[in-house]
């Protein structure tokens, strides 16, 4: 089995991906800086690469906060980042029956031809979502 090439950070936040012209809604589970994995999608579309719209939470760096402050945090208050990206399909679970197939689950996407910007977005939040974690593991 392959390692992987880019750590992960969970997401769990809404995505909106573009198929022919309707905007559809999905769940995001997670990212990296090559790709991310995908839930809840109605239908995969059927073109190559699918435009999507990413929404990543800007969290602050905890280890610089009182850990009272780190407690009384609400994730609302969180600004987030928007960014465009294009993911192909690489994988997807495999569905048993047609009633399956209403709502395929975890799907894998790469992403590509991400501009400068968004990399260092989303480079960022696995960054500081990984440092966060081991600082809270600490407390």
């Amino acid at each position: 089995m392959a390692k992987r090439k880019y750590l992960r950070a969970p997401v769990n936040g809404p995505i909106l991906f573009d198929d022919n012209g309707d905007v559809l809604r999905g769940v995001m589970l997670n990212v990296s800086e090559d790709g991310a994995l995908l839930s809840e999608l109605s239908h995969v579309p059927d073109i190559n690469l699918i435009p999507m719209l990413i929404g990543l939470v800007q969290f602050p760096d905890f280890s610089n906060m009182p850990n009272d402050h780190i407690l009384e945090l609400k994730r609302g208050i969180f600004t987030k980042k928007i960014i465009r990206a294009r993911g192909k399909l690489i994988r997807t679970n495999k569905v048993k029956s047609e009633v399956d197939q209403i709502f395929l689950s975890n799907m894998a996407c790469q992403f590509f031809d991400l501009d400068d910007s968004s990399q260092k977005v989303i480079h960022k939040y696995v960054s500081i979502f990984a440092k966060n974690i081991i600082f809270l593991l600490q407390l």
